[in-house]
């Protein structure tokens, strides 16, 4: 949510699998996915009139084998907009 006393914007992306296989689930946030990530992050500050904040992209990536503890790996400011 948005706090209007932070001055970073964190847009979080939040993908899982049950097993890592061919793919890594941080892989599945491909170009088209950073697009549209982009542009709602755009709609957002411009909804919340957050322009004068940071913005950054953030990655998470959990694996969760059945009866096992999950791996959670996180990528800070995994891209930016171009």
């Amino acid at each position: 949510t948005f706090d209007p006393a932070e001055d970073c914007i964190c847009f979080v992306e939040v993908k899982s699998v049950a097993a890592e296989g061919a793919s890594r689930p941080e892989n599945q946030v491909n170009k088209a996915k950073r697009m549209r990530l982009i542009i709602a992050a755009r709609a957002y500050v411009k909804a919340k009139k957050a322009f004068d904040h940071r913005r950054r992209f953030d990655v998470i990536a959990v694996i969760n084998p059945a009866g096992t503890k999950p791996e959670i790996r996180h990528w800070p400011n995994a891209f930016t907009p171009s």
